[in-house]
C-alpha cells in the first residue's frame, strides 16, 4: 500500500431541520424489585410501567434502579426496543443504568460506561465515602437521517450525607462530557438525588441546558418523587439535560396511574428535543495540528499515523492504513473536499469511504496499478469493474485537490476541477 499524506480541509453539510424531526427522550427511575414494597412490588406494577412507556413512545430512555430481569421484561414487552448496560458491580447483579432505544429510529454506534469514583474505569469502584458504586452508561447513537448524538444516563448517591459525593460525581460527568467532540449533541438523563437549582445542578447546567426550564410547553408537576402515592410537592430530582444542535420543545412529568397505583415511586420525565438546522458553509474536519475528531481505522497490519507539518501522514499498511471520522456527518446533500499527495509507492493512493443514504460507497483514486479512479461498491462491483472506472495519472510528491458531491440521486467527483465521476444512483 502506498504511503500518502491527505490533508482534510473542509466539508459542507446540507441538513435542514424538518417538521416533526425531533428526539423523544425519557428518564425513568423504575424502582428496584423490593418485596418490602408489598402491593407496589415489581410484579404488581410492571405491566403498568410498560404501558406508560408505550403510551409516551420515547425514541430513547435512560433507567435507574433497573435490575437485569426488569430490563429483560421491559424489552420483551415493548416491541421494537433494545437495551444495553452493565450493572454497577460490572456484571448483571444489582442496579443497571439501562439505556433503551427504538431500533427503527436509532442505531447504536458505540457504547460504554464509567464509574463515579477516583478510578472511573474500574468497574464497581467507590469513592468519596459512598455506600454503593455509582456509574454512567453511555452510547453514541445515529438517527435514520445521519445525525449523531451521545446519550449519558446516571443515578447519583442517595443518602443525606452524600452531598459531597454527588457534587464530585456531577463534576466528573461534566468533565467527561467536555471531552466529547463539540459538534456532536449530548443528552444526559438521570435521577440526581439533588434538587434542581442546587450545587449539583449548577455543576452540570454550567454547560448543559435543562429541558424542563427551556421548554416553552410544560405539563405535569415539577416534583418527580412520588413515593408510590402520587405526591407532587417534593423537589425535581430527575432531569433531562442537553447541549448542541437541539431545542427543547416540550417537557412533561408523566403522572399516569391505575386507580392510584403508580408504575414507580418516581414519575418518569419526558422531553421532546427538536433538531436545529446546521449552519451553512464549510466545516473544517482537520485542525492542522492534531487528530481531533479522527480515530485510526483498526485495519490489521496498518501503518503508523501522525500529524506532521500541517498534514496527516498515513504510513504504508499491509494491506491498509486509514483514519475514520468520529463526528456527525450527513448521509445526503453534502460535499467533501480534501488535498492529498502520494509520497512513495505506486499503487492505491487515496480512498474515501462515504455514506449514501443507508449505505456506503468508496471513491478509489490511484488503484489497481496506480491510475484507476472510480466508485467501489456500486451495484456490488469494485471501481475497476463497473461503469465509473476512469484513469488519472498521479505524480509522486504532487498535491491534488479532491472534491466529492453526494446528492439523493447522483454522485459526482472531481480531481483538480476535472470531473472524473458523474453517475446516477437511483435504483442502484
Amino acid at each position: 500500500m502506498a504511503r500518502l499524506v491527505p490533508l482534510f480541509a473542509v466539508m459542507m453539510f446540507a441538513l435542514p431541520a424538518l417538521a416533526g424531526d425531533a428526539l423523544r427522550v425519557m428518564s425513568f427511575n423504575v424502582r428496584l424489585p423490593n418485596k418490602s414494597d408489598g402491593p407496589n412490588y415489581w410484579d404488581h406494577r410492571r405491566d403498568l410501567l410498560v404501558a406508560t412507556i408505550r403510551e409516551k413512545a420515547p425514541d430513547i430512555f435512560g433507567t435507574q434502579e433497573l435490575h437485569y430481569h426488569q430490563g429483560q421484561y421491559i424489552a420483551e414487552h415493548l416491541d421494537g426496543y433494545a437495551w444495553f448496560g452493565r450493572s454497577r458491580r460490572g456484571n448483571r447483579e444489582d442496579e443497571h443504568m439501562g439505556v433503551f432505544y427504538r431500533k427503527d429510529r436509532l442505531k447504536l454506534v458505540e457504547s460504554g460506561d464509567f464509574w463515579l469514583s477516583e478510578t472511573p474505569d474500574v468497574p464497581g469502584s467507590i469513592s468519596w465515602e459512598m455506600s454503593l458504586p455509582r456509574m454512567v452508561t453511555w452510547g453514541l447513537f445515529e438517527t435514520a437521517g445521519g445525525r449523531r448524538f451521545y446519550f449519558y444516563n446516571t443515578h447519583l448517591a442517595h443518602r443525606r450525607q452524600d452531598a459531597e459525593a454527588r457534587l464530585r460525581s456531577a463534576q466528573l460527568i461534566a468533565a467527561r462530557i467536555s471531552r466529547l467532540p463539540a459538534d456532536i449533541p449530548v443528552v444526559l438523563t438521570g435521577d440526581f438525588n439533588a434538587p434542581a437549582g442546587g450545587e449539583v445542578y449548577g455543576a452540570l447546567t454550567a454547560r448543559l441546558t435543562d429541558a424542563w426550564t427551556a421548554a416553552p410547553r410544560r405539563s405535569g408537576p415539577e416534583g418527580t418523587f412520588n413515593a408510590f402515592r402520587g405526591e407532587t410537592g417534593g423537589p425535581r430530582i430527575d432531569w433531562i439535560l442537553y447541549r448542541g444542535a437541539l431545542r427543547a420543545a416540550e417537557a412533561e412529568t408523566v403522572t399516569r396511574n391505575d386507580n392510584g397505583r403508580y408504575p414507580s415511586d418516581h414519575f418518569p420525565v419526558l422531553a421532546v428535543l427538536e433538531w436545529q438546522a446546521e449552519s451553512s458553509g464549510w466545516k473544517p474536519m482537520f485542525d492542522g495540528r492534531t487528530l481531533a475528531g479522527w480515530r485510526e481505522t483498526p485495519f490489521r497490519g496498518r501503518g503508523p499515523v501522525r500529524v506532521e507539518n500541517g498534514a496527516i501522514v498515513l504510513g504504508p499498511g499491509e494491506p491498509l492504513t486509514g483514519i475514520t471520522w468520529t463526528g456527525s456527518f450527513p448521509r445526503s446533500d453534502y460535499e467533501v473536499r480534501f488535498e492529498a499527495a502520494r509520497l512513495e509507492g505506486s499503487d492505491f493512493f487515496a480512498a474515501l469511504t462515504f455514506p449514501v443514504a443507508d449505505s456506503f460507497c468508496t471513491w478509489v483514486a490511484g488503484g489497481w496499478g496506480g491510475d484507476i479512479v472510480g466508485l467501489s461498491n456500486l451495484d456490488g462491483w469494485d471501481a475497476a469493474d463497473n461503469d465509473t472506472r476512469n484513469y488519472f495519472t498521479f505524480e509522486k510528491g504532487r498535491w491534488y485537490a479532491f472534491r466529492l458531491r453526494v446528492k439523493p440521486d447522483r454522485i459526482t467527483a472531481w480531481i483538480d476541477d476535472e470531473a472524473v465521476v458523474d453517475v446516477g444512483t437511483a435504483g442502484r
